[in-house]
């Protein structure tokens, strides 16, 4: 009985946890002065409910073809200011999110697969999350990612 008093409190106090990351993002949204401060609040936010060491948010073109990186934190990647022409969304996890519209969790196993298969070439990590946020058409389509861990090389 106290170990499902424990249980049940552990998931009260983490949705509490998840409603509070939900509110100050709606409420930066409203808020922020410009996309950058909104983008590392939305950092900031995600923080407190999982490992964003390695984040960034990608926008895709579809018309021009171009991937760019607006906001980005990274342990390892420093070219993420890079402006990405000709991308070719078939050839990449971000590519998969943005073609798909559905997020990506893949395990440390399911990496190895992807990395020695040419598949994934950024450097190793344990998990790797990405997730679409989708809206209007002929909008450009952003991609949230974070990548936690390392694999060891």
């Amino acid at each position: 009985m106290n170990e499902n008093y424990h249980t049940k409190t552990e998931e009260l106090k983490h949705a509490e946890e998840i409603n509070e990351v939900l509110f100050r993002i709606s409420n930066a949204v409203n808020t922020t002065k410009d996309l950058s401060q909104l983008y590392a609040t939305i950092h900031q936010a995600l923080a407190k409910i999982i490992d964003v060491t390695n984040f960034y948010i990608a926008l895709y073109d579809s018309e021009k073809r171009t991937l760019h990186f607006p906001y980005y934190k990274d342990e390892k990647d420093k070219n993420f200011w890079e402006l990405i022409v000709d991308y070719d969304v078939s050839d990449s996890l971000t590519g998969q999110v943005i073609i798909d519209k559905e997020p990506v969790l893949l395990d440390r196993k399911e990496l190895l697969e992807r990395k020695a298969q040419n598949r994934y070439r950024r450097h190793g990590s344990s998990e790797l999350y990405q997730s679409p946020y989708i809206h209007g058409k002929g909008c450009q389509s952003p991609c949230l990612c974070f990548r936690t861990g390392r694999l060891g090389h």
